[in-house]
């Protein structure tokens, strides 16, 4: 359940980052692009770590 309530709160920060690229002025662009690409970083490697640790057992 809370991994659950974790992606969805990440695809929301995402899909945030997402329309403040689109509409806001360029500085605020480019930190929502920096900060989009971070949460979307440790999100594949959250998801290669447990691949990994899966594959182990």
């Amino acid at each position: 359940m809370l991994k659950k309530l974790v992606n969805i709160f990440f695809s929301a920060l995402l899909g945030i980052a997402t329309i403040i690229v689109v509409t806001a002025p360029l500085i605020y662009s480019i930190l929502a692009f920096v900060v989009g690409m971070v949460l979307l970083v440790w999100k594949v490697l959250k998801f290669d770590e447990r691949t990994h640790r899966l594959s182990k057992n």
